[in-house]
């Protein structure tokens, strides 16, 4: 997989290609994005990132602010050790299926800097999509090779991708119909967008875009009743997102024919089960699955027995369980 060790340096809008507004190709329906004016040299290929963040600061914004310096500095520090923990975890996750996918995201020496938290005050988002690849989305990116046929002809959405791998399998090698990948940091979207103009040659006739997706946004209706499969991992970890994201499987999912989501997430605590208690609450039904792969399950009790490929394992944090979504 392919690293790119600065920031994006992207061409106008004018100039480059830009990403198509999400369209319903069944029904014809869509949403229209409203036209850009470029605001300089650095604008995004991604309408609706440019259309969200300008390229210039907004001098009148407070910046001295508690959560921007004070929380931002020691999630600073967080973000980069666990940047750098999990740049220890080398033994690979292979599979029988040759596939080869670059995958744009960002290398600092940090990690994290102070101007992703910025943005992430703005739009009250979280940064840990920018951080690193997490195991999480590793292992739904497997399963989802493992289970292409799941896939084949299917519009499929993926939320919270971050840097979007799973989202970016599943488009090269199951056939889907439609791939969306989304997630709702405006900067992680920019180099999904990157990874899949450098990986297009593999989608063949599957349509694949990339999304800035809030899950508390009133514009959701525009896509509900859309998606035959919803995959997403790890994005039950802050429990102020729970209610949000259980809205939001809600009315992505197909209703007159069957749909699921495909959640990746370990335990955290309680974290899992007070989300899982909040798409009980949405009329959602949820199924826990702990063994869903015999090579997972293998590298799991590996780990757990104190294998130091992966020093300080712990189940409850580290091995993300199978969660199917139903309505």
């Amino acid at each position: 997989m392919r690293k790119d060790a600065e920031e994006i340096s992207a061409p106008l809008l004018t100039t480059e290609k830009r990403a198509e507004p999400y369209k319903d190709h069944a029904s014809g329906s869509g949403t229209s994005s409203p036209s850009c004016e470029p605001f300089g040299d650095e604008n995004s290929p991604v309408e609706q990132v440019a259309l969200t963040v300008p390229v210039t600061d907004d001098r009148t914004l407070p910046v001295v602010t508690f959560r921007m310096w004070v929380l931002g500095a020691l999630a600073c520090v967080v973000l980069s050790f666990l940047n750098q923990f999990f740049w220890f975890r080398r033994e690979p996750l292979s599979h029988h299926n040759s596939l080869n996918i670059l995958l744009y995201q960002r290398v600092d020496a940090d990690g994290a800097n102070l101007n992703d938290f910025e943005v992430c005050n703005r739009h009250n988002i979280d940064n840990t999509g920018l951080v690193c690849q997490w195991p999480s989305e590793d292992v739904l990116a497997y399963y989802c090779l493992s289970n292409a046929d799941k896939f084949r002809c299917k519009k499929v959405i993926e939320l919270g991708s971050g840097y979007g791998l799973a989202g970016l399998v599943i488009a090269a090698v199951t056939q889907a119909t439609e791939v969306i990948i989304s997630d709702g940091n405006p900067q992680v979207v920019d180099y999904i967008q990157r990874s899949i103009d450098a990986n297009s040659g593999a989608f063949g006739d599957s349509i694949v875009k990339p999304m800035v997706l809030h899950w508390n946004h009133d514009k959701l209706v525009d896509f509900s009743n859309s998606f035959d499969i919803i995959v997403a991992s790890d994005c039950t970890f802050f429990r102020e997102f729970h209610k949000d994201l259980a809205r939001t499987i809600r009315t992505l999912l197909r209703k007159e024919k069957p749909s699921e989501a495909i959640l990746f997430s370990p335990r955290r605590g309680d974290s899992l089960d007070k989300f899982l208690l909040e798409t009980e609450d949405s009329g959602l039904h949820y199924n826990i699955i702990e063994m869903y792969d015999s090579e997972v399950w293998r590298r799991h009790q590996k780990f757990v027995e104190g294998d130091d490929s992966w020093p300080n394992y712990e189940k409850d944090h580290c091995y993300p369980l199978l969660v199917n979504i139903t309505q």
